[in-house]
C-alpha cells in the first residue's frame, strides 16, 4: 500500500469542487467509480459536500497557500480490500496526518490494475477555520501505511525513499508517459563509463560519445543533451555530483574546445522505455501521427484566427457606418453623446461575443488535435482493435503480483477468439476490463480474474470469456472457496471445459453426474406415471382442473399432463370409478398431443390441446374472409393487422339497433400494446438472451413482455436492439420489456433509474405535468 500527496503546482487552479467532480466522475466507464463517502460535511452528496466545503474555505482569505489536499492511496495489483478496510484505512491516514475533523469526500476507483482511494481534503477547519498543512507528510504517510499493512494484512511495499526527487519524478514520468527520461537513459546506457573516467578531459571525451557535455551550473554540475535537456549530474550517479567528482579529478576543468567536437555514437531521443517487444514501427507511426495534428491544428487555429479578425473588422465597418449616419442625422449634442454610447456598445457587445467564440473554437480545436503521450496514444489504439499496441503496453510491464483468485490458460492457445462481453476499459499496463451483470473480469493476456462480484454470476461470465479466449483447458488459481466456486460454476453451466489439476476435474465431473443423475430421476418419474397431484375438483369427483407435471412434445415439463380423479379424468394417470376421486397408480400411454391416458385404455373424453388461432381480430376465419357479415356494400377500412372494420358514418343507417353503442358494434377499442414485427422481433431477441443467461446461474431477473395488465412500474432502463427502442420496467421481481417509439422512448430517458413510471393503455409512456 501506498499513500501519496499529490501537490496543486499553480495554487490559483486549486478547486475543491472540481477535484471531487474528476474522482466521481465515471468518464463512461462502469468500472471507474465504486464506494463514495463524504465525512464530516453538512451534504450527503458529493456534490452538496463541495459547496459545504468551498463555503468555508470561503471564510479563510488570509491563507495564500493550496486550501485543498489531495491524497492518493493505491494497494498492489490483485489486492480488493472490503468496503471496511478501506474505510478504516482512510480514517486513520487522515487521523495520522491531522485531518480527523476536517471535511473530505473519498471515491474508490477501479478502473487501473491498482485499486485506488482518492481523497479530496478540506485544509481549512470546518469550526476554527484556521489552514492546517502536515509537516513531513511523506514520513508519517510512510509509518502509518507500514502499521495498516500489518493490520490488514496487505502485502508490504518500500516505504524508505532511496531516490532523490528529481529522480522520482523522472522515473514516475517514464511510467506515466512511457518515454525515456534523460536521467534513466543516462543511467542505463553512460553511467558506469563516466564513473570510470580517470581526469576531466576522459568524463568530457566520454560525455561526448554519447551526445552529452559536462557544464557547471552554480554550485553543482548539469549534463545537457544535444536537444536542450538538461539534468543534474548527482540525479545521474551520486559518484558524478561536482564534490564527489573533485575529490577524486581535483579542481573542475571545462572541455577543451579548437580541436572539433567528436561524432556522438549515441544521442538521447524521447523514445519509448525498452520493452519485451520491437515498438519501432507503432512509435514511427506515432510520432507521423503527432506530427499531423500538429500540423492541422496550426492551420486550423490560423483560419480560426483570420475568421476572427474579418468578423471584428466587419463588425467595426459597421460601426464606422453607424457613426457617419449619426453625424449626417445632426441633433442636438446630448442626442448625438447617447446616440455615439449606443453604438459603440453595440460595437462592443459585439466584438466581446466573437471573441468568446473564438476562444470556444480554439478549445475544440485543442481537443481534437491535441498531443498524446506514448502511453495514451497505446492505449487509445488497443480499445480502437489494435493487438499490436495492445501487446506493446502488456510488453513494457516487468514482475506484476499475480491475482489471487483467477483462471489462465493450460497451454497456449491456438488462435484469439473475440469476446463476446463488453469491454468497459483498457489500463495502461493492457488489462483488459470486461463488465457484466454484477461482477467484472479482467484480462491481462495471461489469466482472468474476477475482480469484483466474485459470486456465480460472475464466475460464469468469466468462465465463458476463458474458454472463448484460452480455449477448452483451464487452470485455476487461488483460494479453496475460489476454487470450490469455479467447478460448481462450470459443471451447472455445462460449459465444455477442462480442468488441468486432476482433483478438479474430478469434483466438476462428479458434480455434473450428479447433475445428470437427478435429471434422469426426474424424466423417470414422469415416462413412469408418477402419483398425480389432486386438484381442487378431486373431491366431488370432477377431476378437470386436478394436474401434475409431465413430460411435453419437446422434452419439457409442463402443467396439466396428468389429471386424477372421477369422470372427466381424461389425460394423464387417472384412478377410481365415475365417481370417485382417488388418485391411483396405472400405464400412461403417451398420446400424440403430449399427454397421457390412464389405465392402458383411451380416456372417454380425452382433452385436446386448443389451436393456436392467434389474437382475436388479427385475422377472419377462411368462410369470412373478404366481408364482414353481409354488410360488404357498406363502407369499409383494412388494418395491416387486423381484418376490416365497418366506418362510423354507416354504422348508424345500416345497423340495427342503433342506439346501443352502435360504433362499437363491429369495432372496439384495443388497450392492449401494440408493436410491429420488428420490435416483436427486438423485444423477443433480448428477452431470449436475457433470459437465457439468467439459466445459467447468472443473477438476472425474469424477463417477459409487457403486455398492459400490471400495478406500479418502476423504471429500469431503456436498450436498443436491432434499431428498435426498448424500455425496461420493474414490476415486482420481473422485469419487463416494453417496445416503443422514439418519442416514449425520449420520454422515458428524461426519468432516473428507480423512479415510477406511467404506461398509457396504448402502451406510449405519459409524460409528467399537465399538457397545454
Amino acid at each position: 500500500m501506498i499513500a501519496k500527496h499529490v501537490p496543486m503546482k499553480a495554487t490559483s487552479k486549486s478547486d475543491f469542487g472540481g477535484l471531487v467532480r474528476y474522482i466521481t466522475s465515471a468518464q463512461g466507464r462502469d468500472e471507474r467509480v465504486g464506494l463514495v463517502t463524504v465525512t464530516n460535511c453538512n451534504g450527503h452528496t458529493p456534490e452538496d459536500a463541495a459547496q459545504d466545503v468551498m463555503l468555508v474555505q470561503s471564510a479563510n482569505q488570509r491563507a495564500a497557500s493550496d486550501k485543498t489536499y489531495h491524497l492518493i492511496i493505491s494497494f498492489r495489483p490483485g489486492e480488493n480490500p472490503s468496503a471496511e478496510v478501506m474505510r478504516d484505512i482512510e480514517e486513520a491516514v487522515c487521523a495520522a496526518l491531522g485531518f480527523a475533523e476536517h471535511q473530505r469526500v473519498s471515491a474508490v476507483h477501479h478502473d487501473t490494475d491498482n485499486t485506488h482511494i482518492h481523497l479530496a481534503i478540506n485544509k481549512i477547519h470546518p469550526v476554527r477555520h484556521t489552514i492546517h498543512a502536515p509537516l513531513r507528510d511523506y514520513q508519517t504517510l510512510a509509518a502509518v501505511c507500514e502499521r495498516l499493512e500489518v493490520k490488514h494484512g496487505l502485502e508490504p511495499d518500500n516505504h524508505a525513499a532511496r531516490q532523490r526527487a528529481g529522480e522520482a519524478r523522472a522515473r514516475d514520468m517514464e511510467q506515466i508517459a512511457g518515454t525515456e527520461s534523460l536521467i534513466g537513459w543516462a543511467q542505463r546506457n553512460c553511467a558506469e563509463p563516466l564513473k570510470a573516467a580517470a581526469s576531466w578531459a576522459e568524463l568530457h571525451q566520454i560525455a561526448a560519445n554519447f551526445g552529452l557535455s559536462v557544464q557547471a551550473r552554480g554550485n553543482g554540475l548539469i549534463f545537457a543533451a544535444m536537444d536542450g535537456t538538461t539534468v543534474k549530474a548527482s540525479s545521474i550517479a551520486r559518484e558524478l555530483s561536482k564534490g564527489a567528482l573533485e575529490k577524486r579529478l581535483g579542481a573542475f576543468q571545462s572541455a577543451q574546445g579548437g580541436e572539433g567536437a567528436p561524432k556522438a555514437r549515441q544521442t538521447y531521443e524521447k523514445r519509448p522505455v525498452p520493452s519485451r517487444i520491437d515498438t519501432s514501427a507503432l512509435f514511427s507511426a506515432y510520432r507521423e501521427q503527432q506530427g499531423t495534428r500538429a500540423t492541422r491544428r496550426k492551420v486550423e487555429l490560423a483560419e480560426a484566427a483570420a475568421k476572427r479578425r474579418a468578423a471584428i473588422e466587419q463588425v467595426k465597418r459597421i460601426g464606422r457606418t453607424k457613426r457617419a449616419a449619426i453625424k449626417l442625422l445632426g441633433g442636438g449634442p446630448v442626442v448625438k453623446r447617447l446616440n455615439y454610447a449606443l453604438a459603440a456598445r453595440s460595437t462592443k457587445a459585439a466584438i466581446a461575443k466573437i471573441v468568446a467564440a473564438h476562444g470556444r473554437e480554439r478549445e475544440r480545436i485543442a481537443s481534437r488535435n491535441s498531443r498524446r503521450g506514448w502511453n495514451d496514444w497505446l492505449q487509445e489504439q488497443a480499445k480502437a482493435g489494435d493487438q499490436t499496441a495492445l501487446e506493446a503496453l502488456r510488453a513494457r510491464e516487468g514482475r506484476r503480483t499475480a491475482p489471487n483468485d483467477a483462471l489462465h490458460i493450460a497451454a497456449m492457445p491456438t488462435a484469439a477468439h473475440p469476446a463476446a462481453i463488453r469491454q468497459d476499459h483498457i489500463t495502461k499496463r493492457g488489462t483488459i476490463i470486461y463488465r457484466t451483470a454484477n461482477a467484472a473480469v479482467r484480462d491481462d493476456g495471461q489469466r482472468l480474474h474476477v475482480s469484483r462480484g466474485a459470486q456465480i454470476e460472475g464466475v460464469v461470465a468469466a468462465l465463458r470469456l476463458a474458454h472463448e479466449r484460452y480455449g477448452d483447458r483451464l487452470a485455476i488459481s487461488g483460494s479453496d472457496q475460489f476454487k470450490a466456486l469455479v467447478v460448481e460454476a462450470a459443471a451447472r453451466s455445462a460449459m465444455p471445459i477442462t480442468f488441468a489439476d486432476p482433483d478438479l476435474e474430478a469434483r466438476r465431473q462428479n458434480i455434473r453426474q450428479e447433475e445428470r443423475a437427478r435429471d434422469r430421476q426426474i424424466i423417470g418419474r414422469g415416462d413412469r406415471g408418477g402419483a398425480g397431484v389432486v386438484g381442487r375438483n378431486a373431491v366431488n369427483g370432477a377431476g378437470r382442473d386436478a394436474s401434475a407435471t409431465a413430460p411435453g412434445r419437446n422434452g419439457t415439463f409442463r402443467p396439466g399432463a396428468v389429471s386424477a380423479g372421477g369422470t372427466n379424468a381424461g389425460t394423464g394417470l387417472a384412478a377410481g370409478g365415475a365417481s370417485t376421486a382417488a388418485v391411483g397408480v396405472g400405464h400412461a400411454q403417451p398420446a400424440r398431443n403430449g399427454h397421457s391416458s390412464a389405465g392402458g385404455a383411451e380416456a372417454p373424453s380425452e382433452r385436446a390441446v386448443k389451436p393456436n388461432i392467434g389474437r382475436v381480430g388479427r385475422e377472419p376465419p377462411p368462410e369470412s374472409r373478404g366481408s364482414l357479415r353481409d354488410l360488404s356494400q357498406l363502407g369499409l377500412v383494412q388494418h395491416a393487422e387486423r381484418g376490416r372494420l365497418l366506418l362510423p358514418r354507416d354504422v348508424h343507417s345500416d345497423v340495427d339497433d342503433q342506439k346501443a353503442r352502435p360504433d362499437r358494434v363491429v369495432r372496439r377499442d384495443d388497450d392492449r400494446p401494440r408493436m410491429s414485427d420488428d420490435q416483436a422481433i427486438a423485444a423477443d431477441k433480448y428477452i431470449a438472451e436475457r433470459n437465457a443467461k439468467r439459466h445459467i446461474g447468472m443473477d438476472i431477473p425474469a424477463h417477459r413482455l409487457f403486455t398492459g395488465d400490471h400495478g406500479p412500474l418502476i423504471y429500469a432502463g431503456t436498450r436498443q436492439i436491432e434499431g428498435q427502442k426498448l424500455i425496461l420496467l420493474r414490476d415486482g421481481a420481473d422485469m419487463l420489456v416494453l417496445p416503443v417509439d422514439a418519442r416514449s422512448a425520449a420520454r422515458a430517458g428524461k426519468l432516473a433509474i428507480g423512479e415510477p413510471i406511467e404506461i398509457a393503455s396504448n402502451g406510449t409512456v405519459k409524460s409528467k405535468g399537465r399538457s397545454r
